[in-house]
Order: structure tokens, then C-alpha cells, then sequence
């Protein structure tokens, strides 16, 4: 069953600006990696999109996208509102726009599921004409931490856990991502050390923090690409054919 929050805690989570912070930076750039792998040309749903900050970054590489959520957050940018369903669960959509849709995307929401395997499984009865699943999925159990709690995260995944997720699912993309970031989270989980449940979008006045950030996207970008598949990270991206 998916998870309802207020516009308080999405405005907390997704602030305006965050767009600039390196980790959603480097995310939604590797994302839109994998959709110009497979030469994306269909209808994209993203599923749980919040506030649809997704959904706008895809539309702007030229990906006809939308988004569905259960809560009624504010959009990210105000001209995502028209892509954007809200306050509506994915699975009640009209039938003819779920023929449309080849693609959904679960971006950091299947950890938040307490039967994810359900959860997919639902979605891909529902949408006839799939035949991609694009996920982006919390890495490696040993960093579960007071973070993946304080943001409602179950569990953390592996490589071989996206099989079971995606059960008959051929796989395009199957690697950890952020190998930069799974050291430094990994001695604060064996110190029984507290991650910081405070995340900022940096200051768009601050040139350095701006150049800091642009700077450790790119890098974390570059990982993706160069990187062996399987040398643990703090996230995996998952793209299955289904």
C-alpha cells in the first residue's frame, strides 16, 4: 500500500533548489542515461513522483513523461502541473492512458513499500503495454541506517534483490551507483554513527557551493559509466525489460 504524506514533509524532503544538490543532480542525469540507452520514445510514468522535479527533468531531454501521486504535494515547477496526476493512486489511472504508457519508473519508492513484490506486481497488470521498468533503489543493507527510517525506507537492496523485484525481467541497466558515497556511509553504520537527516539545497548565491556540487555530480555521472557494474554503492539503477 503506498505511503501518504503532506505538502510539509515533501516541501522538507524536496525544497525548492535541491534540483542543484549533487546527489539529485547525479541521479537524474544517470537516469536520463538510461532512457536515451534504449532510444525512449514512448509514454513514461513515473510512479510516486512527488513533486514531480522527475518528470520536468525528462521532459526537458525530450521525453514525453508523466507522474502520478498519491498525496497532493506542490509542483516542483509550476508548468509540471499538467503532467502531473495528484492525489490518485497509479493503479486507478484511466484504462486508455495505461495502454499508452511503456514505461514506469519507481524513483527511491519501492524501499518504502512493505510488499514491494505486489506493489510491481500490480503495476504491471494494470498497464498492459509495458515493456520497461526504470528503478532507482537504496543499496547495500549493511548502510541502513537512522536515515532510511527517518524517510520510511524498510530495507536496502542488492543487485541479486532486483531479480525478485522484477521477476522474468531481462536487464538493460543492473548496477550499484554513488561508489563514492558507500565508504563514508558504511564506517558511520559500523561506528553506530547517525547520518544527518538534514538535507539543504545549496545556496544558489554561493558560487563555490554551486561549483562544489555541479563538481561531485559530474564525478558521481562519470562512475556510472566507467565503473565495474557491481562494486558496491549506496544505490542501485535498475532498467528491466519486461
Amino acid at each position: 500500500m503506498a505511503i501518504k504524506h503532506t505538502k510539509e514533509q515533501y516541501l522538507s524532503a524536496y525544497p525548492d533548489g535541491i534540483e542543484f544538490h549533487y546527489w539529485h543532480s547525479s541521479r537524474n542525469r544517470i537516469l536520463c542515461d538510461q532512457l536515451k540507452k534504449i532510444n525512449f520514445s514512448g509514454v513514461g510514468l513515473d510512479i510516486g513522483c512527488g513533486r514531480g522535479m522527475d518528470v520536468q527533468k525528462f521532459r526537458d531531454a525530450g521525453f514525453n513523461y508523466y507522474g502520478v501521486e498519491i498525496s497532493n504535494p506542490t509542483p516542483y515547477y509550476p508548468q509540471t502541473a499538467d503532467y502531473l496526476n495528484l492525489n490518485q493512486s497509479s493503479l486507478e489511472l484511466p484504462e486508455e492512458f495505461r495502454k499508452d504508457v511503456s514505461l514506469i519508473s519507481f524513483l527511491d519508492v519501492l524501499p518504502h513499500m512493505e510488499d514491494p513484490y505486489t506493489f510491481v506486481k500490480q503495476h504491471r497488470a494494470k498497464f498492459p503495454n509495458l515493456k520497461y521498468i526504470l528503478a532507482w533503489i537504496v543499496g547495500r543493507q549493511e548502510l541502513y541506517s537512522n536515515y532510511d527510517k527517518y524517510v520510511g525506507a524498510f530495507r536496502r537492496y542488492s543487485l541479486k534483490d532486483c531479480y525478485e523485484l522484477f521477476p522474468g525481467g531481462q536487464p538493460v541497466t543492473l548496477q550499484y551507483c554513488f561508489h563514492l558515497l558507500y565508504l563514508p556511509a558504511l564506517m558511520l553504520s559500523l561506528c553506530k554513527q547517525d547520518r544527518n537527516t538534514d538535507i539543504q539545497a545549496p545556496d544558489k548565491n554561493n558560487q563555490f557551493m554551486m561549483r562544489a556540487h555541479k563538481l561531485v555530480s559530474d564525478y558521481l555521472v562519470m562512475e556510472a559509466k566507467w565503473f565495474p557494474k557491481k562494486i558496491f554503492g549506496s544505490s542501485i539503477v535498475c532498467l528491466m525489460e519486461v
